[in-house]
C-alpha cells in the first residue's frame, strides 16, 4: 500500500520538478530529474547520506535536529522515523504543501505534520540555544543574505551544538549544478559587470536567466568568514579529511603492498606530491562535470 503511495507521489512530484527546472533552470533532462525525484522520495536514505554521514561521527539520539532547508522533507522524515528529535524549516509553501501530503498519504504520524515549519532562514521562529545540530545541506548558496542566516543559526544552537553545511563553492568551480552547465568562478550576479556577461553567457545557451535570482554564488572563504563572525568556536573543513586524508591513507596502504617504506621523510613527501597530482588531474576531469563543495562542520 504504502508503495503504491509512493509511487503516486512520485510521479506528482516528476511532473512539478519537471515545469519547474525547464522554467527556471532551462533544465529539460527527463532522466536526471527522474533520479533526483526518486532520491527525495526515498525517505529510508535520506537524499544524498547527509544524516548518515553525521551518524557516524555523532549519536542523534535525544538531541533536537534542525534541517534548515528542509525541502520536500526527505532527511526530516528519515530523522523522525530513526526516533530522533527534529524539525524542518524552509521558506517555499510548495515544498511544505507536498511534505504535508507526503505525511497523510504514507500514513506517518499526523504530528509530523507540525515539524515543518515555513520561515526564512534570515528569521529563526525559535528561541535562542534550542538544538544541539543544525543541517544545512545545499540550501545557503540559495537564501538572500547567508551572513545573517549563518547568524540566526548560531544564536539557535546550544553551547556545544554542531552546525553541518554543505554547498558549492562557486570560487572554485568550472560546473553550476543548477543550471548544470559549465560555469566559471568568474560568473555571477555582484558586479554590473559580471552579471551582464554571465546574462550574455546564458542566453547564448537559451537558458533563462530567471535562476540567478535564487543564487547568491558563496565561496567557501566567505562562508567561514562568516561562521568565524558569527562566533562558531571550532571550523573544520571536511574536504581535507574526506578527500585529502583518505586518500593519503589509501595511498600508504597500496604502497605497502608493494612493499614500499613510506615512513621516513622522503617517504611521506612522495605520498603527499602523489595526492596533489591525483587532485590536479581529479579537478581538470571535474571541468564542466562537477562543482567543488564547501562541506563543513562548526562547533558553537
Amino acid at each position: 500500500m504504502r508503495d503504491s503511495k509512493k509511487a503516486e507521489l512520485c510521479s506528482q512530484l516528476l511532473k512539478e520538478e519537471k515545469e519547474k527546472r525547464s522554467l527556471i533552470w532551462g533544465d529539460k533532462d527527463e532522466k536526471y530529474i527522474q533520479k533526483i525525484v526518486r532520491e527525495w522520495i526515498d525517505d529510508e536514505e535520506n537524499y544524498d547520506g547527509t544524516v548518515k554521514f553525521l551518524e557516524r561521527r555523532t549519536n542523534l539520539k535525544n538531541k533536537l535536529v534542525l534541517d534548515f532547508g528542509a525541502g520536500y522533507g526527505t532527511a526530516l522524515l528519515y530523522c523522525l522515523k530513526k526516533g530522533y528529535k527534529a524539525i524542518g524549516i524552509d521558506i517555499s509553501k510548495d515544498s511544505a504543501n507536498f511534505f504535508r501530503e507526503r505525511v497523510k498519504k504514507l500514513k506517518y504520524k499526523k504530528l509530523w505534520i507540525s515539524r515543518y515549519v515555513l520561515s526564512e532562514g534570515e528569521n529563526l521562529p525559535f528561541k535562542p540555544e534550542s538544538f544541539d545540530v543544525v543541517i544545512s545541506n545545499q540550501v545557503i548558496e540559495h537564501v538572500k543574505d547567508p551572513k545573517k542566516c549563518v547568524l540566526e543559526i548560531f544564536r539557535v544552537l546550544k553551547e556545544g551544538g554542531i552546525l553541518y553545511l554543505r554547498a558549492p563553492d562557486y570560487s572554485t568551480s568550472f560546473y553550476e549544478p543548477h543550471y548544470r552547465i559549465f560555469w566559471t568562478p568568474f560568473f555571477n550576479t555582484r558586479t554590473k559587470t559580471s552579471h551582464f556577461f554571465t546574462k550574455m553567457y546564458l542566453k547564448i545557451l537559451n537558458r533563462p536567466v530567471a535562476g540567478l535570482k535564487y543564487l547568491n554564488f558563496i565561496t567557501k572563504k566567505e562562508l567561514i568568514s562568516a561562521l568565524k563572525d558569527a562566533g562558531f568556536s571550532q571550523i573544520t573543513d571536511l574536504n581535507k579529511e574526506i578527500i585529502f586524508d583518505d586518500r593519503e591513507r589509501k595511498l600508504k596502504e597500496l604502497l605497502k603492498r608493494f612493499g614500499l617504506n613510506i615512513q621516513n621523510g622522503s617517504g611521506e613527501k612522495f605520498i603527499k606530491a602523489l595526492n596533489l597530482i591525483y587532485e590536479i588531474i581529479r579537478q581538470i576531469r571535474m571541468m564542466g562535470r562537477e562543482e567543488n563543495q564547501i562541506h563543513l562542520l562548526a562547533m558553537k
